[in-house]
């Protein structure tokens, strides 16, 4: 009963009333502070790739390029990109039917079409074989 007597003195509602209103922006302060904490922000971008078109003529490869030798030629293997070499200069060529390599290009895309899982890059498609990748026509 006291506390409906304090309650209804009106000298006295007036700070309680106060410190309840000016408690409520740091409750919500410190409840958002706590939620933000659990968010989880995950951004994803497509490789950016930069390579030479087919058909470009270029005189160095880069240092990291894997060279394989399919039906005597020495083609050069960089990021998805295959040299040709040519006089003492290298073209960049659409790959053979039938070359391997031993990793895929990072950005490749994974296409599935019945039973057959094919791996895309640049409009070149590869299938696993044996412990590498098989360039084979498009489905």
């Amino acid at each position: 009963m006291k506390n409906i007597q304090f309650l209804s003195n009106r000298s006295m509602r007036f700070p309680i009333i106060l410190a309840i209103l000016l408690s409520i922006p740091f409750v919500n302060q410190a409840q958002s502070r706590r939620v933000s904490k659990k968010v989880v922000v995950v951004e994803t971008q497509k490789p950016v790739v930069v390579a030479p078109r087919r058909g470009a003529i270029v005189r160095v490869v880069p240092t990291s390029a894997v060279r394989i030798t399919y039906k005597k030629v020495a083609y050069r293997f960089h990021n998805g990109v295959f040299y040709k070499p040519v006089r003492g200069q290298f073209v960049v060529v659409t790959p053979p039917m039938g070359i391997r390599i031993s990793t895929l290009p990072r950005g490749y895309k994974v296409v599935t079409i019945g039973r057959r899982t094919y791996f895309r890059y640049q409009g070149v498609y590869y299938v696993r074989s044996g412990r590498g990748y098989k360039v084979v026509p498009a489905p």
